[in-house]
């Protein structure tokens, strides 16, 4: 979608001694691990930038703030970030909630904002603000239904969803899915709204048992699904076993006492262009830090905005729509 209001105009510039852009990012809790990726590969980004002089001689920096609360102390954060420290960006993790809230904010602010989320109701609204770094679920259903069906030819296929009945981003992707199995002669079920308490589990894999299919699909965060594969294991449910994270996946590559064993994942493509990720980023850590390695390569995008840009919003989000990558 395209902007046609005002903020383009040299006196909207951010007139600081320093390039701001803000990170809105995991800094405790179950996602700590996957903001501190973030956070890294970020922190490599700008010191490679502010080697070759920064923008016009100033340097830029980071303003980070938590997520982890993201309908309390979380909106006085992005407030104060916005308008207070005057960031010319900001930069979200996977979180759906965090980023829904990030573009809320910045929406009414005038602040392009770029996510790591694969909600596909962030950039279906069309809101000219933000962008997305990262395949949304419509994307990744696609792949997922040519892998289950086309290359495993398998027929029946069971998916734990572990998020809220009412989420209308997991429900349509597995509506997606469903009408995709349809097509190839197969058939798709849910198991919609698990807590992942003792309660439930003890029900899920029952009817795991009882339907014996071809391929059980976790569709959870990378924490979550890790409990679900140990308890899977533990119950000896047959079936091949396929996780689509909503986060960083680290978790589950680090696969610690090997209950990812022989478990695939669909993997969210981490980007890299000709023409942004020329850096060196190869000490950001191992293959697992998705969140590292995406974050590097998306502040070089925001970089290259400013570069030709300037400290403008206006003028970023109209490059950062401009940009390929």
């Amino acid at each position: 979608p395209t902007y046609a209001g005002p903020g383009r105009e040299p006196e909207m510039d951010l007139a600081l001694a320093e390039i701001r852009i803000g990170l809105f990012i995991p800094t405790e809790g179950p996602r700590e691990q996957e903001g501190q990726g973030i956070l890294r590969g970020a922190q490599q980004a700008i010191q490679e930038a502010n080697e070759r002089g920064g923008y016009r001689g100033k340097p830029f920096t980071l303003v980070v703030r938590s997520d982890s609360q993201p309908w309390g102390r979380a909106t006085n954060d992005l407030v104060k970030m916005i308008y207070e420290e005057a960031v010319v960006a900001i930069m979200t993790s996977s979180d759906r909630g965090a980023s829904h809230l990030a573009e809320q904010v910045a929406t009414k602010a005038q602040v392009p904002v770029l996510t790591f989320s694969n909600d596909p109701s962030l950039t279906q609204t069309n809101i000219p603000w933000i962008y997305r770094f990262a395949g949304d679920d419509s994307a990744q259903v696609k792949i997922l239904a040519q892998y289950l069906f086309e290359r495993r030819r398998l027929r029946n296929v069971f998916v734990l969803a572990v998020s809220p009945a009412n989420n209308p981003a997991i429900g349509g992707t597995v509506a997606a899915l469903k009408r995709l199995a349809s097509l190839a002669g197969a058939s798709v079920s849910l198991l919609p709204a698990m807590s992942g308490e003792a309660g439930d589990w003890e029900d899920v894999v029952s009817a795991v048992s009882r339907a014996r299919p071809g391929a059980i699909v976790l569709w959870a965060s990378a924490a979550r699904s890790a409990t679900m594969l140990r308890r899977l294991r533990h119950a000896k449910v047959s079936g091949e076993l396929v996780v689509v994270t909503q986060d960083d996946p680290t978790i589950l590559l680090e696969n610690k006492d090997g209950f990812a064993e022989g478990v695939t994942m669909l993997w969210k493509a981490v980007p890299h262009s000709d023409t942004v990720s020329q850096g060196r980023s190869g000490h950001l850590g191992a293959t697992a830090d998705m969140g590292g390695r995406t974050a590097y390569d998306a502040v070089r995008v925001l970089l290259a905005g400013i570069d030709k840009a300037g400290p403008n919003r206006a003028r970023l989000r109209d490059e950062l729509a401009r940009i390929h990558f």
